[in-house]
């Protein structure tokens, strides 16, 4: 398959400035192994028409200037299917001040005829129309940076490691147990612009080696996130939290990760620290290792993107 990847090099989810390297690696690594990918990228201005007909698909990463060039003119003129990375939903009514209207204008303006992320259906339709084409596609793993592991038994017991950004409107159990004594919380980097962020102490192919320091890690979040897959990956037992679309995970509770709500998270992350040399954690935190190795690698969910736009010729 022939496809074409429209994108902004200056977004930092592609040009290596943020601290998470998941969208560069599956976009601008994995999906050309897997389709032959042909880069359309511009900061600025970019004419796609003298390319309209050479794909048999065209993807784009997002609908607004930070994530497409600024002036991209030519759209119209492409009679292939359209894919649309959709970003957070949640972010619809924000506007682009380059392209002079809100996101869920700027895809009705781009004509695309489906959309993908990693959240799940329900959530982007909780902000789009339901009759919207849309693809569950996670972002997955590089299998590379988690090919060795230190061992459970050397792994720090004392508490459970807790990753990323807080707020109550999308982190309300992150943020809860985020000034708990029996946590750990590393925060991430800091957006400070539009291509500028500050990595924090385990960014990019460093955060493998933060989870490999600890037993036990809180994965959690509003949708789908690619902490959901990073966490059990480094071999830790995953204390797994999803608001929405945790079923489309796999995870089965105490068997490859022990499934948490808001209500019973301080609860079970006490069974794990009363008990911690029990050896029924190694053997979840193992199972859910190889049910993300098995499942959700970059390049598995590449092939998994390809598919269906296949399903569009």
């Amino acid at each position: 398959m022939k496809l074409a990847f429209v994108y902004n090099p200056r977004n930092p989810y592609l040009c290596g400035m943020r601290y998470n390297a998941n969208w560069e690696r599956f976009f601008l690594r994995a999906l050309p192994s897997v389709a032959d990918v042909t880069m359309y990228a511009s900061d600025d201005e970019l004419d796609v028409a003298p390319h309209a007909g050479e794909h048999d698909a065209w993807v784009f990463f997002g609908k607004t200037e930070w994530e497409l060039p600024p002036r991209l003119r030519g759209v119209d003129r492409i009679r292939a299917p359209k894919v649309c990375c959709a970003g957070d939903a949640h972010r619809r009514d924000k506007m682009s001040v380059a392209y002079g209207a809100t996101e869920r204008e700027c895809c009705e303006k781009w004509g695309f005829d489906a959309y993908f992320f990693q959240h799940s259906p329900s959530y982007f339709h909780r902000f789009y129309p339901a009759d919207w084409t849309y693809w569950w596609v996670p972002f997955g793993v590089d299998e590379r940076l988690y090919a060795r592991f230190t061992p459970f038994a050397r792994r720090r017991k004392d508490k459970v490691l807790l990753t990323g950004a807080l707020g109550q409107e999308f982190y309300p159990l992150r943020t809860a147990l985020a000034g708990r004594p029996f946590v750990h919380h590393e925060p991430p980097g800091s957006y400070q612009g539009f291509d500028c962020y500050v990595p924090g102490r385990y960014a990019r192919d460093d955060y493998p080696k933060l989870l490999n320091q600890w037993a036990a890690s809180v994965a959690s979040g509003y949708s789908v996130l690619c902490k959901h897959f990073e966490v059990p990956a480094a071999h830790c037992l995953t204390f797994l939290h999803v608001e929405d679309g945790g079923d489309l995970l796999g995870f089965v509770d105490g068997v490859s990760a022990v499934l948490v709500t808001r209500e019973s998270a301080e609860e079970r992350i006490g069974e794990f620290l009363s008990e911690p040399g029990d050896p029924i954690w190694e053997e979840i935190a193992r199972n859910g290792r190889a049910h993300v190795l098995a499942n959700f690698t970059h390049r598995r969910m590449a092939e998994r993107l390809v598919a269906r736009i296949r399903s569009l010729l």
